[in-house]
């Protein structure tokens, strides 16, 4: 049975070493980093079961690793860790995209809990179809999805590249993923790499592979990912944001079928369906003289637009009856009021279907009843401007909400309005950092601090 497997990043040497005999003699499968930026690329080799990072580190914190590494495994959970532990950490830990977080020093018995916790956890929203699925973006009536559902159908058989456009949020890899799954190549690999994620300098090795001793730090051979790829599918996502000088050596790949390590003498033959896909304007970057036009015509064989969501109000209505089935888990049975689907229809979704799915979970998980009303979305009629004061209290007075559990909601939605930032939340609120902290911290423990 396979081991679960855990990438662990930790910049002291000491520390690195603590944790490495922590993990010793467990189920877990460990590798361990030194920065944010050799986890990154480990990250855009392959998969693990978990992350479990330090905060503080050199160059990239923790933080930064967390929401680059939710670019490029989005499903994958993530453990921080820390010797200064805060009200305001934490906030931000969970804003930047960890499921949970340890205060140094742990015991053994403790690290492992929460890493068996998080895994599991994963692994049953997997098995209850709660993670993003395959047609979750591609969902809708409308004749712009019908036509990029049949048009995924006719290529994906097909061996020649394709280039999918569209605005962040709009399902892109999706599409990708879907071209793979219903191809001739579904049960080989598909490998998808976030250009725009991995640091410009690291990029390199990470697609094309080195030799020992290329570079300092080289200290053993390294497929890249277009190797690791061959017989299967490969994603560079955000194409648009490769140097100039990797869009020579990319077209040169698309061009022998030959991928060459840094370092090398010799080539290797691969044979990769190659998926491009990005929210820029290539023709437009073309014009500017970033993106190579021979690049752009290669990559864009087969081109796949995705229209944002505004383009396609007649698909909101289904994509939000989706979500809302997705939210409300366990017994809980929740609908929209009357009227609602109308008002999320008029918005404009400038983060698109992405968009949509989390202002629908923070809905359900901010709703007391088993109705959604527009006060949980923040929107009045089409525009998309906050909930009025007027409405505020008009909901307070209808639910009967007590004072105290007001009280905590206000600082809550406070701090997450000023994402994390403790000092202006105090501000905004009229009261002391120290008041807010006692307060945030009664909140956390659940109790309201008077």
């Amino acid at each position: 049975m396979r081991k679960t497997s855990v990438l662990v990043v930790e910049d002291e040497e000491r520390q690195r070493s603590l944790l490495a005999s922590m993990l010793a003699d467990s189920d877990l499968e460990s590798e361990i980093v030194s920065d944010a930026d050799e986890a990154l690329g480990s990250l855009a080799r392959r998969s693990y079961d978990a992350i479990l990072s330090d905060v503080r580190m050199p160059g990239r914190s923790g933080f930064d690793l967390v929401r680059e590494a939710r670019r490029i495994r989005p499903a994958t959970p993530i453990v921080l860790m820390t010797g200064f532990a805060s009200v305001e950490s934490v906030v931000e830990s969970m804003r930047a995209g960890a499921c949970d977080f340890l205060r140094k020093p742990f015991r053994r018995v403790e690290l492992l809990d929460v890493l068996e916790r998080v895994v599991v956890r994963q692994g049953d929203a997997d098995a209850s179809g709660d993670s993003e699925d395959l047609s979750t973006s591609l969902l809708g009536r409308s004749s712009a999805m019908k036509d990029v559902r049949a048009l995924i159908n006719k290529v994906a058989d097909h061996p020649a590249n394709v280039l999918i456009t569209g605005e962040s949020g709009t399902g892109k890899e999706l599409v990708a993923r879907a071209i793979h799954a219903q191809g001739l190549r579904a049960s080989s690999r598909f490998v998808a790499i976030n250009c725009a994620a991995i640091p410009e300098h690291m990029l390199e090795s990470e697609l094309f592979g080195h030799t020992k001793g290329a570079f300092t730090g080289a200290h053993a051979p390294k497929a890249g990912l277009l190797e690791i790829a061959n017989g299967g599918t490969c994603l560079l996502d955000e194409v648009g944001e490769l140097a100039l000088g990797l869009q020579a050596k990319l077209l040169r790949v698309l061009e022998d079928r030959e991928v060459r390590r840094l370092g090398a003498t010799q080539g290797t033959h691969i044979d990769v369906r190659l998926i491009a896909a990005t929210n820029r304007d290539l023709r437009e970057r073309v014009s500017e003289g970033s993106f190579r036009q021979d690049l752009f015509y290669r990559l864009g064989v087969i081109p796949i637009h995705l229209p944002p969501l505004r383009a396609r109000g007649e698909d909101i209505g289904i994509l939000a009856e989706h979500f809302l089935e997705q939210a409300a888990t366990g017994a809980r049975s929740m609908r929209f009021a009357p009227g609602v689907v109308e008002q999320l229809q008029a918005q404009s979704w400038e983060g698109n279907v992405r968009e949509l799915q989390n202002a629908i979970e923070r809905a359900v998980a901010l709703s007391d009843g088993d109705e959604l009303r527009s006060e949980d979305f923040a929107i009045t009629g089409g525009s998309s401007a906050p909930t009025s004061e007027d409405a505020w209290v008009r909901r307070v007075v209808e639910q009967q909400m007590p004072l105290r559990e007001l009280r905590d909601r206000v600082i809550v939605e406070t701090v997450r309005a000023c994402n994390g930032n403790m000092a202006e939340a105090a501000r905004r609120l009229g009261i002391a950092r120290p008041t807010l902290y006692r307060s945030f911290q009664g909140i956390a423990d659940g109790g309201s601090e008077e």
